[in-house]
This record gives C-alpha cells, structure tokens and sequence, in this order.
C-alpha cells in the first residue's frame, strides 16, 4: 500500500522542464517562482541590467544562469524564471553576478 504512494509521490515531483519556446515558436516568458525583477537601461543607453530579487540566505550554488542572445533562463531552486528580451544582447561582453 505505501509503496504505491510512494510511486505516487515520485511520478509528481517529476516533472517535465518548461520549454523555451511556445506552441507558436515564439520565445516563452515564465516566473515559476514568483521573483520580483526589474530592467534598467543605462544612463549612456548602452547596456540593459536585469536585476532578479532572490532570498538573501539562499545557497549561490541553487541558482542556475542560461544566458542567449534573445533570452535569459534562471533555474532558482528549481522555479524556472525565463525573461526574453526586446533586442538581441551580446553575450559575450555581458556579466552575470550577485550582490
């Protein structure tokens, strides 16, 4: 009897990551966890900063960063967050840290 919960319980907390894209091929925007966030451009306009509120106390090491040129995917505790952006970014100059 508990053996089938438990097959139960597992089959739940397995669940299938959140695609980039949507049915229509356009890029998904998603905040599974429910973080405040906020974009800011420069005074000079030359770079956009995205700025993600995450628990002060949680562990760096459970925030995960994907970075493209049309999006940013954030794995935070296992909530996905996926932001996409108006105009393409260039990764390479870009910096991801957290204060």
């Amino acid at each position: 009897m508990f053996s089938d919960f438990r097959e139960f319980d597992q089959q739940q907390k397995r669940k299938e990551p959140i695609s980039v894209y949507n049915p229509q091929g356009e890029i998904r925007q998603c905040n599974e966890g429910r973080y405040d966030f906020l974009f800011q451009e420069s005074k000079d306009k030359t770079c956009i900063m995205l700025e993600v509120q995450i628990p002060r106390f949680m562990d760096t090491s459970l925030v995960n960063v994907d970075l493209h040129p049309l999006y940013v995917r954030l794995d935070i505790k296992g909530k996905v967050t996926q932001l996409k952006f108006e105009e393409e970014i260039l990764v390479d100059k870009s910096k991801i840290q957290r204060s």
